[in-house]
């Protein structure tokens, strides 16, 4: 049997948890994917079977996945680290995943970056993380997408100027 990690989506979602299990593999991770429903919902069991590091960058996901997967990470207790980077996750899925984090007390890495998520979807996640018994100091992601969202400013001046030229015109 191949590791997870080679596997196609559809292999994964074929795949008996029992034989994942057998595997005594605690991490999983899939990249470059295109990861159907079938897939998340094995990867939900995969969560709730007890696994350690779940890494699911660049495979489509959007906020229905999100939402499956922050559902099966507020209840484990194994999961100390999540990488959903580099996904189609917009705040809908974002703010799922801010409750997931906010009551999960595994979980001490996660990784959001690269997705569609606002300014305020953002916050949340932050916020959440903030209400932690033991926050996720410099492994939170989304501490770092703020960076990457916030607009320079050069970028905000060329907006005021372009606002302007529109209500002169």
């Amino acid at each position: 049997m191949l590791p997870l990690y080679q596997m196609s989506g559809s292999q994964v979602a074929g795949m008996k948890l029992d034989d994942w299990l057998n595997q005594g593999h605690p991490e999983v991770t899939m990249c470059y994917k295109v990861l159907t429903e079938d897939d998340v919902d094995t990867l939900v069991k995969i969560i709730d079977a007890g696994v350690v590091s779940l890494s699911l960058p660049w495979n489509g996901l959007g906020d229905d996945a999100a939402k499956k997967i922050a559902g099966a990470v507020k209840k484990s207790t194994t999961i100390k680290s999540l990488s959903l980077s580099n996904n189609k996750i917009t705040d809908e899925g974002g703010l799922a995943l801010a409750e997931a984090i906010e009551v999960n007390t595994s979980l001490k890495s996660f990784m959001l970056d690269f997705n569609k998520l606002s300014e305020e979807a953002i916050d949340a996640i932050m916020a959440a993380n903030a209400k932690r018994e033991t926050p996720m100091e410099n492994r939170l992601g989304g501490i770092f997408l703020k960076e990457f969202y916030q607009k320079t400013e050069v970028e905000k001046q060329n907006e005021k100027k372009k606002a302007k030229q529109t209500a002169k015109a």
